[in-house]
């Protein structure tokens, strides 16, 4: 059975469903990009040398799990190796979150009156051993509205122009990580003139340097900032990573710390004031702890999403042992630490239990770390791991009733009880199909789950929608079982052939895990015997 999604690099607190307009009827990149390479007959591996990228980069966004490049050259390079026509190439750069090459002309507003789940941009994600198609539902199960708009804001297109003093400011070297410190907005009056950005410079420089994060930079900037927008524009302008700007005045000091990587999160530093003569103990003595302390947050989150997940777990353990007290926050840093326990080649199933459990006592609220948590309880498989699972993804279908994340692997977890929770596991899958109905992971999910529960004419429209929607060759094993139940022993065999073919070349930490018991169930198909018992299938449920 497979096992429960995780979130890999994302926070997810609450959904809202939103509806969709004629845009919703557009391919995703994942099946634009399939359906290119096929036609051309490009190799994953060539078009991986010819962007310079790993294969698996290319695997993961045909497949849908890392959602898009996030480069614009790198989608205009596709498009060039696959020969696109410039109405392809523009669809290509649609999907992918960019500006078309090609102006398009004014269209009417349009609306859908069903509820469409829009795939969120995705980053790489931990490779997991679990069930192939599990993922399938990647596409379904995370809608972040907070940070879609952000995302959209950060792929404008690359011509935006900037001011003068914008355009020559100091500008990120390759590999290496600039933060920017603006200067803050003075609004008491030049008597209350503070070299804010200098003195936040001069504590991070220090913070970094004893971190040994010596590939990080922090450059104060003359430019004052106040607003979001025009934080995002001068540090896009100048490859920042992150910048710190701010406003104070006799009553307040507030600093913003912004990431200039969508998926990362932060919080503002913010003082009242009762008197003015705190401003000098605050500007000097708690902010710059405050900002310290956000910054290593936000840093944190930008290595483990650029993939350098050793600064990150140094970003992170320094915040975890500098927390301010007054700030909130901590329950992001256990979650990446968590995420970051997951990737070790042996992992701790209890020490990452562990930090989600702080997670979720810090935000009772945090969905993906109850859902993850559920998925390391699953990964452990302690005494009433199982139980303590399905209570968390209970409480995650409370929290988001009307997404259908939450009942998809509700439902799976359900069917590892056993025949006797197959009618619950179904009923859950069926919510999510109602919310979710063109998602491959869950038609594939009710196929399996009909297939436990030997109900194969039922399983059977999943299973062959799945297939459809599925390009990644994993719905195939699925329907190979329900196909084997009803007797049809030629199209099992090629079901379970396309699958182990697929895999040898896609995944092959997959393919090395599922290929010996699928040999098996061949051989006994060729034998004219269905290996599908009552024992066989209960092994499965609980696989």
């Amino acid at each position: 059975m497979p096992a429960l999604y995780r979130h890999p690099d994302r926070i997810v607190v609450q959904f809202k469903s939103q509806k969709c307009t004629i845009a919703c009827t557009m391919k995703t990149f994942a099946q634009l990009l399939t359906e290119y390479t096929r036609r051309t007959g490009v190799t994953d591996a060539e078009l991986a040398r010819h962007l310079g990228v790993r294969r698996q980069t290319i695997f993961r966004w045909k497949e849908g799990l890392t959602k898009r490049p996030r480069e614009r050259q790198d989608v205009q390079r596709l498009a060039d190796k696959l020969r696109l026509s410039p109405a392809e190439r523009d669809e290509l750069l649609l999907a992918a979150g960019f500006a078309p090459e090609t102006p398009a002309p004014p269209q009417p507003h349009s609306s859908v009156g069903d509820e469409h789940l829009q795939p969120p941009p995705e980053v790489a994600a931990p490779a997991r051993k679990w069930r192939p198609w599990h993922w399938g539902l990647a596409a379904a199960l995370i809608l972040l509205a907070l940070a879609g708009l952000l995302i959209m804001e950060m792929r404008r297109p690359a011509d935006v122009r900037y001011s003068a003093s914008i355009a020559m400011g100091p500008t990120a070297a390759p590999n290496e990580t600039l933060i920017l410190a603006a200067q803050f907005a003075n609004y008491g009056g030049e008597k209350l003139g503070y070299n804010v950005a200098g003195r936040l410079a001069e504590v991070l420089r220090t913070q970094l340097d004893d971190a040994g994060m010596s590939q990080t930079r922090v450059q104060v900037i003359p430019e004052i900032i106040d607003s979001q927008e025009q934080a995002l524009q001068l540090g896009r302008g100048q490859g920042a990573r992150l910048i710190i700007w701010g406003e104070y005045d006799s009553g307040r000091v507030l600093a913003h710390v912004t990431p200039l990587v969508p998926e990362a999160s932060t919080r503002d530093a913010l003082h009242l004031l009762t008197d003015a003569a705190d401003l000098n103990a605050v500007i000097n003595t708690d902010l710059p702890d405050e900002v310290r302390w956000l910054a290593l947050a936000a840093l944190g989150q930008i290595a483990y999403l650029s993939g350098d997940y050793d600064h990150a777990q140094q970003a992170f353990q320094q915040a975890l042992q500098q927390h301010p007290s007054q700030l909130d926050g901590l329950d992001v840093v256990y979650f990446y630490l968590a995420l970051l326990a997951q990737r070790q080649p042996q992992p701790d199933q209890n020490q990452i239990i562990a930090y989600y459990s702080q997670a979720i006592d810090l935000s009772p609220g945090f969905v993906s770390a109850l859902n993850n948590r559920s998925a390391a309880y699953l990964a452990r498989n302690a005494p009433g791991d199982l139980e303590r699972a399905i209570a968390d993804l209970r409480r995650v279908v409370a929290l988001l009733p009307e997404e259908p994340g939450g009942h998809y692997n509700l439902g799976l977890a359900l069917s590892r009880q056993g025949p006797d929770a197959l009618p619950q596991a179904l009923d859950s899958l069926k919510k999510a199909y109602a919310l979710a109905p063109d998602a491959a992971g869950v038609n594939n999910a009710l196929c399996w789950t009909y297939a436990l529960a030997r109900q194969p004419q039922a399983a059977l429209p999943y299973c062959d929608k799945a297939v459809t929607l599925d390009a990644s060759g994993a719905s195939h094993d699925s329907r190979g079982i329900v196909r084997a139940e009803m007797g049809d022993y030629e199209n099992a065999i090629a079901d379970f052939q396309y699958f182990l073919q697929h895999y040898q070349e896609a995944n092959p930490q997959a393919y090395a895990r599922y290929a010996p018991l699928r040999r098996a169930w061949i051989k006994s198909l060729q034998q004219g015997k269905n290996p599908f018992d009552a024992a066989t299938l209960a092994r499965l449920a609980g696989d």
